[in-house]
């Protein structure tokens, strides 16, 4: 915020551009000096800044089960990719495959935080994506996957969002599908399915 030079007070102080704080009571200017403060400004301008895909899901299975259907590949390949180098562990890499589209992707691991959160880099350029778990109750499970780290700016950026928004939104269907029911529907396959000319 720029100086609003007719506005002098002792204490902390909210500021604008000319006119943006005409016809503002103190009151009202008392509760930006607490809620904006410049920290908090800082904060939401960052935020801001780097754009996050975010998509969830409530899955009817326990904790335990759904993390550990990211973990393993001999579970995660029957909604998501086709094949994968081995399970995710804290600082290893592995390789995830979709052979339909013979596309692969390297997958460091960052951090894994047992039944609460994965989180890893992965892609080129590299972005990041962290998989939060919360036990709703002793059967149902809230599943949160949050994407950040684009670095694509314009209508690339705004595509990027588009697809991965969409594509995570797919993984989480797919998942809760197959936990719960046993279903594979086959829904990363037939997203983007061979098109006749």
């Amino acid at each position: 915020f720029k100086q609003h030079s007719s506005i002098k007070r002792a204490g902390p102080k909210i500021r604008g551009e000319d006119g943006l704080c005409a016809g503002l009571g103190w009151d009202f200017l008392d509760f930006l000096d607490t809620f904006l403060s410049r920290k908090k400004y800082q904060e939401y301008c960052e935020k801001h800044k780097n754009p996050m895909v975010e998509t969830q899901m409530m899955i009817r299975k326990p904790i335990t089960e759904v993390f550990n259907a990211f973990i393993d590949p001999s579970i995660t390949t029957h909604f998501w990719f086709t094949h994968s180098t081995g399970k995710l562990e804290t600082g290893k890499t592995v390789t995830w495959t979709w052979n339909m589209y013979q596309v692969s992707a390297e997958v460091h691991v960052r951090e894994i935080i047992q039944n609460q959160r994965i989180s890893i880099a992965w892609d080129t350029p590299t972005t990041f994506v962290d998989f939060e778990f919360t036990a709703l109750t002793d059967t149902t499970t809230y599943v949160i996957i949050k994407h950040h780290g684009f670095q694509q700016t314009g209508d690339e950026l705004i595509q990027a969002i588009k697809d991965n928004t969409g594509g995570i939104t797919t993984v989480l269907d797919g998942c809760k599908a197959y936990l719960e029911h046993g279903i594979e529907l086959n829904l990363i396959a037939d997203k983007f399915p061979p098109f006749e000319e």
